[in-house]
């Protein structure tokens, strides 16, 4: 499988667990992180996929017609696409940091 293939599974993976718990944005952002090659796209798609599920997030508040509502709560709504990019974002980068070859130096 090449490798956006893979980013792309672990955001739809991700997107699926997240619209039930927001487990779902952890999990997608190791999957993510796993499938990228560093620790830069590790970031990239981390970050993306932040931004996708919030604004996913948004798209459901419009359908339910209660996105006004969120958006006059502005400290909460600002807060929760901080929190969401945060955490997304963190998660894709752990995966690149323990998946390094550790040099000896002997």
């Amino acid at each position: 499988m090449r490798d956006w293939t893979k980013v792309l599974v672990g955001f739809a993976i991700g997107l699926i667990i997240s619209y039930f718990h927001w487990v779902g944005l952890i999990v997608g952002g190791l999957a993510v992180g796993i499938a990228s090659r560093n620790l830069r796209t590790a970031l990239a798609a981390g970050l993306a996929f932040g931004i996708m599920v919030w604004l996913a997030f948004i798209a459901m508040l419009s359908v339910n017609g209660m996105a006004g509502k969120f958006f006059a709560m502005s400290p909460l709504s600002y807060l929760s696409l901080l929190l969401t990019v945060v955490a997304t974002t963190i998660s894709a980068s752990i995966t690149n940091f323990f998946s390094r070859p550790v040099s000896s130096k002997t």
